[in-house]
Parts: structure tokens; C-alpha cells; sequence
């Protein structure tokens, strides 16, 4: 492990001899070489944490993202590229565990937890109070977690709850029932999210837009308009 040294000039006059320890024509003539000893450690240290993506930036980063396979969106922040590449690693790295699926979804949304579920179809559900902002954002976890998913395994629903007013039954874990219709009191529901992505198109004419989905598997087609 590289550990950097700060203090060169220091050392080095501490072991000069007696006799010379009181000479500042020794001691100048000594630092000025030690000096450029010290410029090449903090180089060296910059090397080595800039390897680092919690370190790296600008074009560090992008480099970085290059080897992950990702690459910086358009206007992306250094913060929101960062995690979009230790994203991609747990991707890159994941053998399609639950945990891991987990995990990947704990960073994407900085969400304080998550429950997973497991359907009988070989689908997920993933339910937090983490609040996804619009649809497009809803496609893009979705298709990001589905790459962490095992094969034939993908992501069906992310649920999104309020934590402080959840729904919940009698019996079932802490929240608050049905409102006696003043509004004022009772849970919310939570809220859905299924992947939508392109529109509906026929074969043609928009070549953006998606087909028929089948019974089999309905989210495969495009999205009629609402």
C-alpha cells in the first residue's frame, strides 16, 4: 500500500551530521534538492488516489467509466457519473443474486432500504419509500436492475410508499388503515411503477416505437398513448 510521505525536506535535514546542522548554506543547498524529491511524492500520491473512482475526476472518471463500460451522459455531474460507474460495476460483477440486485438498487436510489420480493413468475418486485420522480426514470431503474437479474429473471414493479402515512392492514406491518372519510386520517397507497419504455408503433411507421407485446409477456410492446 503507496502511504505518502510529506515531510522529505524535514527528514532529510534531521540527518545531516552535527557540524552541518547549524550551516544554512548546507541546509538551503539541501532543500532545494529535496524539494523536487517532494513534488515527485505528491505527484505520486495524486497517481495513486486518482486510480480511485471516490477520488477521481474530469477526465480521470471519464477514463475510468471507459474501462466499466459506461459512458458519461450528456451533462452529467462528476457526483452522478460516479455513480452511475460503481453502478455499472455491480452490474458488471453481479451473478444475480437478490443481494446484489439489492445492493445495485440502494446506490442507484441512495434509498435508506428495500424490500425484495419474489413473484411466481420469474419476476421481482422491489418496494422502498424512495420516490421515483416520472416514468423515464421508472424505464431506467428497471432496465438497470433487470441487468443485474438473473437470466430470464427481470424486474416487474417498483413500488414507491410514503414511510410517515403507508397503508397497511390490521396485523401487517406498522402503518395506518382506511381513512372514515374525512381524508384526514388513514394511509396511502403506494404508488406502482412498471416499465413502459417506446411507444406503439406498427411495423413502418415510427421505427422508435415498439410493437405487440403477448400474453406472455405483456411489457414487451410499445405503450399505447393515454
Amino acid at each position: 500500500m503507496f502511504v505518502e510521505i510529506i515531510n522529505h525536506v524535514q527528514q532529510g535535514l534531521a540527518r545531516l551530521v552535527t557540524q552541518y546542522q547549524q550551516s544554512p548554506n548546507i541546509q538551503s543547498l539541501l532543500t532545494a534538492f529535496i524539494e523536487q524529491v517532494q513534488e515527485i511524492e505528491d505527484s505520486l500520491e495524486d497517481m495513486n488516489n486518482l486510480r480511485y473512482i471516490n477520488d477521481a475526476f474530469g477526465q480521470q472518471l471519464d477514463n475510468l467509466g471507459q474501462i466499466v463500460g459506461i459512458a458519461r451522459p450528456p451533462g452529467a455531474s462528476d457526483a452522478t457519473y460516479r455513480n452511475l460507474i460503481l453502478s455499472q460495476i455491480k452490474i458488471n460483477t453481479s451473478q444475480g443474486q437478490p443481494e446484489q440486485v439489492i445492493q445495485l438498487f440502494l446506490l442507484l436510489t441512495q434509498a435508506p432500504f428495500v424490500i425484495l420480493y419474489e413473484g411466481g413468475n420469474a419476476d421481482i418486485v422491489l418496494e422502498s419509500s424512495y420516490q421515483v420522480p416520472n416514468q423515464a426514470m421508472a424505464d431506467e431503474l428497471i432496465t438497470l436492475l433487470s441487468q443485474a437479474t438473473p437470466a430470464g429473471v427481470r424486474v416487474d414493479e417498483i413500488v414507491s410508499f410514503d414511510p410517515a402515512m403507508a397503508f397497511a392492514y390490521d396485523g401487517n406491518l406498522p402503518g395506518f388503515g382506511y381513512d372514515d372519510g374525512s381524508q384526514t386520517v388513514g394511509g396511502k397507497y403506494p404508488f406502482t411503477w412498471q416499465f413502459i419504455g417506446g411507444g406503439f408503433a406498427y411495423d413502418g411507421d415510427d421505427p422508435s416505437g415498439l410493437g405487440y407485446g403477448s400474453l406472455q409477456d405483456p411489457l414487451a410492446g410499445g405503450a399505447y398513448l393515454t
